[in-house]
């Protein structure tokens, strides 16, 4: 088996998405390719690697949008980022905790979310907020990304 670097998914129609409703299919990461090329998944009721086209409602792979996250590295001290809340229309400056990288080497910032009760989750900047200013130690402003 080749193993794969998890950026494949396989597309399984639900009845649901049979029925027309495409949010509902399932997907199942890509696990590796076997000797003869199709791709593995593993079955969620024997737990066993199984190529994805045997599964019920197999209908495609595709390339997923979010690349997988290969590596963390922490963030020196003083990194922030700052970006506006469209829901206060005020600006927010949040600390970097560290790097979240990605399988084609792109890294991105891990904040504390203070979007929650009580601000306990960590996660990454939203991408749906533009734009996105980082700020280096001891750096009044970084350019916009």
């Amino acid at each position: 088996m080749i193993p794969a670097d998890g950026r494949y998914v396989a597309v399984y129609r639900t009845p649901a998405a049979l029925a027309g409703n495409d949010d509902e299919s399932d997907y199942r990461t890509v696990i590796g390719w076997n000797s003869t090329g199709q791709p593995v998944v593993v079955n969620p009721l024997s737990g066993e690697l199984t190529p994805a086209h045997r599964l019920p409602g197999f209908d495609h792979i595709v390339e997923s949008h979010h690349p997988p996250i290969v590596g963390v590295l922490p963030a020196a001290p003083g990194w922030r980022v700052e970006y506006d809340d469209p829901a206060t229309d005020d600006g927010l400056r949040l600390p970097v905790l560290g790097w979240a990288i990605n399988v084609d080497g792109y890294g991105a910032a891990i904040v504390p979310d203070i979007g929650r009760p009580g601000g306990t989750e960590i996660v990454g900047v939203p991408t749906s907020l533009a734009p996105i200013r980082i700020i280096g130690p001891g750096m009044a402003e970084q350019p916009t990304i």
